[in-house]
């Protein structure tokens, strides 16, 4: 298998792949084992995405990539939240010549539908009551996408802003399926070590021991909190953990799994968060601006998805959407009240 460097070079010197795609553009160096491009689907002539493998030498690797294949197959059919999968998994070959030697390479790679409003990127922390309905918005719609693939038996397992595409102003597309992994609730527990980006990765996750179904499902229902965090601060939410960087969140977990025996991990981890203050961050204190009807839902949102403790985070999503739910009655009640506020002025400005 090819590097990531060398297969971009090889397949931005191909021109096209299996006379199916061409006019190839690189567009990122996705995740830890694939790289992507946008390319005109010959055929049809319209833009998609193909994502190809990229092995760096670690086989583990190249079965993450075809489980990430079968798990967009199983979704298909579900094209509202989730990144539609428009060729599953193919064989790109290649042969290279250089003096006397002869090498064919074959890359895998599956087609996507090319998102054009692209990633959640954040940005600033929103202030205004139309801004905070906004990102409000958009969380609900991340909440329906992993919702629906936990309803498939899916546990995503690297949710993070950057792994959302905007279908629209205010709702997304759940993308790259690398990590996740697929649960039974009438099966036993589930050993899922750390997967994807560990900003957004529960604490529980970094024990590297079995899980119940219920708690796995949880890791990405508390990635879904430090989404709702950043959507409101811009900031993440590990930096004003308990843990205070992330480079002492590693070190926390680290520290279990190298003294402790995986029987015992569990027990230690409970202890520790005992000690320790477990509460998330209030997102009052770093973003002071929003308006002030909505901290006190907000917070009791952030608290109920984004808990350190996996004890106490919410697990059900219909409670979820009641509490989000909350929160957007509530800035639109005021916003209503501050025009009828406005209307009111303005008529007595104008009456003689």
């Amino acid at each position: 298998m090819l590097d990531r460097a060398s297969t971009i070079t090889v397949i931005q010197g191909a021109g096209h792949i299996n006379d199916a795609y061409d006019q190839l553009r690189l567009l990122s160096m996705e995740g830890s084992f694939s790289c992507v491009f946008v390319a005109r689907e010959i055929s049809t002539g319209r833009d998609i995405v193909l994502k190809f493998f990229a092995a760096d030498g670690q086989p583990e690797r190249e079965l993450a990539f075809e489980r990430e294949s079968r798990v967009l197959t199983s979704l298909a059919d579900d094209t509202d939240h989730f990144v539609n999968l428009l060729q599953p998994h193919s064989i790109f070959t290649k042969t290279l010549s250089g003096g006397n030697v002869t090498l064919t390479v074959n890359i895998p790679f599956v087609a996507l539908e090319w998102m054009k409003r692209g990633p959640c990127n954040i940005g600033n922390a929103p202030q205004s009551h139309v801004e905070a309905l906004h990102r409000l918005a958009i969380f609900g719609s991340m909440c329906r996408a992993v919702r629906r693939a936990h309803h498939r038996g899916i546990v995503h397992r690297d949710v993070k802003p950057s792994n959302f595409l905007f279908k629209s102003r205010s709702t997304v597309k759940l993308a790259d399926f690398g990590s996740a992994v697929i649960v039974d609730s009438t099966r036993g527990n589930y050993h899922s070590p750390p997967r994807g980006d560990l900003r957004y990765t529960a604490p529980e996750a970094l024990l590297d021991i079995p899980w119940a179904c219920d708690i796995v499902c949880g890791f990405d229902i508390y990635s879904l909190g430090c989404c709702l965090f950043e959507l409101f601060t811009g900031q993440t939410l590990v930096a004003h953990s308990v843990f205070g960087d992330l480079r002492r969140f590693v070190r926390f977990g680290t520290d279990i799994v190298t003294t402790t025996r995986p029987d015992q991990r569990r027990k230690v981890y409970d202890t520790v968060l005992g000690r320790e203050d477990p509460r998330v961050p209030s997102i009052r204190t770093i973003n002071p601006d929003l308006p002030k009807c909505l901290y006190p839902r907000l917070e009791t949102l952030l608290h109920a998805v984004a808990h350190f403790d996996y004890r106490y985070r919410e697990r059900s999503f219909d409670q979820i959407h009641r509490l989000a739910q909350i929160c957007q009655l509530v800035v639109s009640n005021e916003m209503k009240t501050q025009r009828r506020t406005h209307t009111r002025r303005a008529r007595r400005q104008v009456t003689p």
